[in-house]
């Protein structure tokens, strides 16, 4: 029997556990000389004036029409130079080689590993930075510069040095560490882990080895555990026939009822042993389902404003943990190994109310809140950053078979009690009402709703919005329509 608390130590392990590290160690390396540190700061305040006007524009594009703040300005200037924050992620494509007799800056198309060239050009970045980043932002929101009017502003003192020919470098100088790229699904990790910096919840997280939780599993019930493991009842851990056995204080007339019930109990329990071995063996083989896991876990803690913390959501959300078994239960059935998968299909639906179908598609980013009666058919497809509360269905409508179930787009929300049903689709950032039926395809960035479901605005030119409802959760911007609503 697949019970809560076997999801919650599986889900620890792999989320705490798997995660890589944010810098990979390595041997020292020889660093710049005195001589050399005005040319390396030269050409990191380029490319660091570069990215500046880059991130600024990115940002003021990805709110258009609404126009940037200088606090946005001031929070990019802030993170630019810090390696733990997203906006630097620029310095780990930057290494420091030597080009014939000097030092040269060179950068690649992909990240590397965090190594001692990269530390120098992260301190770098932040001297030229300085306490002058707020003049900076400031520079950039009133001004709004050309890119050489930056670089003026910006590279000022080093103006001597970007005007004249470094040293050449001895011959018998150490060379520098090579760079290492990293793969793709280790950078798409480590952003998702830079993302959580300074949120609440975030900071207390602690990264545990394998070894260390596995010791901690084997010392279960054993006679030195914590002593809040001997409070809890025999019941609550039924395949621990050992911890009966040791209880001497015991009358021997009550051994064979408590052998009985423990080897009874121990073998209803066989199925979440199993589980327990599948499930280490499935995310620490798989880093898609690793970040996939960080990324719903982040979905929660920023979209419902309920969940206090990480831990709170691990701990206590059966959405979360609801699609985290059927991601391994997904993979199952990818495997062929379909009869697992939908035994597992049926525990998750029994202790989680939550009935999803094995070959089900689910995204990144993921929100089932509450997740009570949520139902999602065998060929539905759920996309990247989508939130769907309680008794939500995903259903066909009929017996035929065949892709016979509803796609569901990137960022959508879908209200509770939402009933969608066939192959239609659901449009990238589309808002689904509370309670509505949809039979129909609904175009992206608009809202249906009612039973059946009508488009805001009307089929024909149905009115758009500009956020993203699986973000926002914004689950009432259509009430100022509500008369083209109402009949």
């Amino acid at each position: 029997m697949m019970n809560k608390s076997t999801l919650l130590i599986v889900l620890i392990l792999f989320v705490y556990t798997f995660v890589p590290s944010l810098c990979s160690k390595k041997a020292a390396a020889g660093v710049a000389r005195k001589e050399d540190i005005p040319y390396i700061k030269c050409g990191v305040c380029q490319k660091l004036t570069n990215q500046l006007y880059q991130q600024v524009e990115a940002k003021q594009q990805q709110i258009s029409p609404k126009k940037i703040s200088e606090y946005e300005i001031i929070e990019i200037a802030e993170n630019v130079c810090n390696l733990k924050k997203q906006e630097a992620d620029w310095i780990l494509k930057i290494d420091i080689v030597e080009e014939g007799d000097r030092l040269e800056l060179v950068e690649y198309d992909s990240e590397g590993q965090c190594n001692s060239e990269c530390k120098t050009i992260e301190r770098a970045c932040q001297e030229i930075m300085g306490y002058y980043d707020t003049d900076v932002a400031e520079f950039l929101y009133k001004k709004k510069p050309q890119i050489t009017q930056l670089v003026d502003y910006l590279c000022k003192d080093l103006s001597k040095a970007c005007s004249t020919k470094p040293p050449p470098v001895p011959k018998g100088r150490t060379p520098g560490e090579a760079f290492v790229p990293k793969s793709v699904k280790e950078a798409e990790m480590e952003k998702l882990m830079k993302s959580m910096e300074g949120m609440p919840g975030a900071p207390g997280m602690k990264m545990y080895s394998r070894d260390d939780l596995m010791n901690n599993m084997q010392n279960l019930g054993n006679e030195d555990a914590d002593e809040e493991d001997d409070d809890d009842d025999d019941s609550e851990f039924p395949s621990n026939l050992g911890k009966v056995l040791r209880q001497k204080e015991a009358k021997k007339d009550d051994w064979k009822q408590k052998i009985t019930k423990g080897i009874q109990d121990t073998s209803e329990t066989l199925l979440s042993t199993l589980l327990y071995d599948l499930f280490l063996d499935t995310f620490s083989n798989d880093a898609e389902l690793r970040a996939a896991t960080v990324a719903d876990l982040r979905a929660a803690r920023l979209r419902d404003p309920a969940c206090v913390s990480f831990s709170h959501c691990l701990l206590n959300y059966k959405g979360f943990l609801a699609i985290q078994a059927h991601r391994v239960a997904h993979k199952l059935w990818s495997e062929s190994r379909k009869p697992l998968a939908l035994a597992l299909q049926s525990r998750i639906s029994d202790v989680f109310a939550v009935d999803i179908h094995p070959a089900a598609t689910i995204g990144k980013g993921v929100l089932f809140d509450h997740a009570t009666g949520v139902v999602v058919g065998e060929t539905a497809v759920i996309g990247n950053n989508v939130s769907i509360l309680h008794h939500v269905t995903l259903g066909g409508t009929g017996k035929a078979g065949g892709d016979r179930h509803p796609k569901i787009g990137d960022g959508v929300l879908i209200g509770a009690g939402a009933t969608i049903l066939g192959n239609v689709m659901i449009g990238e950032g589309a808002k689904i009402g509370a309670g509505s039926v949809v039979l129909i395809n609904v175009p992206p960035r608009t809202t249906a709703v009612g039973n059946p479901a009508r488009l805001m605005g009307g089929k024909d030119h149905p009115s758009q919005h500009k956020d993203v409802p699986g973000e926002s959760m914004d689950h009432t911007s259509f009430m100022s329509q509500w008369s083209d609503y109402i009949i």
